[in-house]
């Protein structure tokens, strides 16, 4: 066919939709042990999108994308000139979306957008549809905007830019007891032993959890991370470079008054890399991440400073623990931790 390209509009109805045979399978590690895969370096193809033109509308009752399940679904999709915007609106965990994809192969350098606005969402659902994590519950929203350009899957992610931000209600984080971990501070630094409050069955209720979040050159930076709980206050800010799978997180953990228990905040700081762990993840607040993690950094920073110098705390596995006036400033001060 010469001239013009061909333009195809519709419309279409269907009780039920699973696109997930349509989806590129993500690359998966040799080993659980070889680390996070890194992102592909393959050219992206997207010279279909030059073969038509074309708008059209679709409506769904049910559509499944992977594990995610997003009930009286309305699509519609435009391609202009190899530009490709879809907009996604449905209801889904007991919330409602819209989300708006782009894809412009009108020059060299492809770009993207994805924006997502998601409110009054059951956290815990969603989390385990969406990646398989079952640490957090709540009630809240959940947006982000992002652009990128690239290539490949490794330019896109190293080119991310955009903003986010969510909030949380009525919820909590599992697998820890933050205010009985604290608590045990001083007797785990006695008796060389990760404190109580850590297990499957522990659990920290919050009556908020918030944040926000900028993205730039593929990493997000949080600075203003809070939540709030009956016992326990907690800050925190850290950065994720998504293009070189790195965290850096910290986090300031305090008893509230009506604990009756006088507590100085614990400031704590890590740096993982793809290449030292089996998966990007964060420590201190593990509770986010799965508890494993978390007790061996602990381990290891009580055994390190309970053995050798209490001026510094060095995790070989974590990278640097920014600990050599935490520890020695509890050890130095160990009774202002008990009850009054």
């Amino acid at each position: 066919m010469s001239g013009a390209r061909p333009s195809i509009d519709g419309a279409l109805t269907l009780p039920q939709l699973d696109v997930t045979p349509y989806m590129p399978v993500a690359p998966e590690a040799a080993t659980s042990t070889a680390g996070v895969p890194a992102w592909s370096t393959e050219r992206i193809d997207l010279s279909a999108l030059s073969l038509v033109d074309a708008s059209f509308a679709l409506d769904v009752g049910e559509l499944t994308l992977q594990d995610i399940e997003i009930s009286d679904a309305a699509m519609t999709v435009e391609l202009v000139n190899s530009r490709l915007e879809a907009n996604l609106t449905g209801s889904l965990y007991e919330g409602t979306g819209n989300a708006i994809f782009v894809a412009n192969a009108r020059t060299a350098t492809p770009s993207f957008r994805i924006f997502a606005d998601l409110q009054s969402i059951a956290a815990l659902p969603l989390l385990e549809a969406a990646a398989g994590f079952d640490r957090l519950s709540g009630t809240g929203r959940l947006n982000i905007d992002l652009l990128t350009s690239g290539n490949s899957q490794a330019e896109l992610m190293n080119g991310l830019g955009g903003a986010g931000s969510f909030a949380f209600a009525d919820g909590a984080i599992r697998g820890v007891n933050l205010a009985q971990a604290i608590r045990g501070i001083e007797s785990a630094l006695t008796n060389r032993r990760l404190p109580e409050g850590f297990g499957d069955q522990e659990e920290t209720d919050f009556s908020a959890l918030e944040g926000t979040f900028t993205v730039a050159n593929g990493v997000a930076t949080n600075n203003d991370l809070i939540m709030l709980s009956p016992l326990v206050r907690v800050d925190g800010a850290g950065t994720v470079g998504i293009g070189q799978q790195t965290l850096i997180t910290a986090c300031a953990l305090a008893l509230l008054p009506a604990s009756r228990v006088r507590a100085e905040s614990v400031i704590c700081k890590e740096s993982l890399s793809r290449s030292e762990s089996a998966e990007p993840s964060m420590t201190h607040a593990s509770a986010l991440t799965g508890m494993s993690s978390a007790a061996r950094w602990f381990r290891n920073c009580v055994q390190h400073y309970c053995g050798r110098r209490p001026r510094k705390c060095y995790s070989q596995r974590a990278g640097q623990c920014v600990g050599s006036g935490w520890f020695r400033g509890r050890y130095r001060r160990r009774h202002r931790w008990r009850s009054r």
